[in-house]
């Protein structure tokens, strides 16, 4: 009987693991270089060239470093790449944390739908997604300046090992839409 039930133990475990795994997305950054898979913990933001609210944030993007996460900067669907070039130059992006999403496939799996929007992963899981702050709250609207971070509220409750307050927020911009 113990046996039985430590090989379903052990299925149930592999099946797991190989569940939470995002080995199975392996892409090239726009330098080139191949990834293998997502880092476990990581910023995502999801980028539309297009989108007015992303031009907006040029020039904040620059300062979206942080010490305990690297920043990946996703590009959805077809975009023109001397666009999304000027963009990262503009903001001093490094094309090694460029993801070129043109097929959707990281865009369904983390079920992105609007850009800009923030997703942090911690320990290959999902703890924020959304805003990624509150300047832009609703279509039409916006603040000259935030007031709320969410990217770095809850990097920085990650970091002291707290519970995340506001781990999703409705990101607001242009609809991301897969073929």
């Amino acid at each position: 009987m113990n046996a039985i039930r430590n090989s379903i133990n052990y299925v149930i475990i592999s099946a797991l693991l190989l569940l939470s795994c995002d080995s199975n997305f392996s892409f090239n950054t726009f330098s080139g270089k191949e990834k293998i898979a997502l880092p476990a913990n990581c910023v995502l933001i999801f980028i539309n060239v297009d989108c007015p609210i992303c031009q907006k944030y040029q020039g904040d993007f620059k300062s979206m470093n942080f010490d305990s996460s690297p920043v990946y900067y996703v590009f959805p669907g077809k975009q023109d790449k001397q666009m999304i070039k000027e963009m990262c130059l503009y903001d001093s992006i490094n094309y090694d944390f460029v993801i070129i999403d043109s097929s959707f496939k990281l865009t369904k799996y983390l079920k992105a739908t609007v850009s800009p929007q923030a997703i942090i992963r911690h320990n290959s899981h999902i703890v924020y997604q959304g805003l990624i702050d509150d300047r832009f709250t609703s279509i039409g609207t916006s603040k000259p300046f935030a007031s709320i971070n969410y990217i770095e509220n809850a990097l920085n409750s990650l970091h002291k090992n707290e519970a995340i307050k506001i781990p999703y927020t409705k990101a607001v911009g242009c609809f991301i839409e897969p073929n």
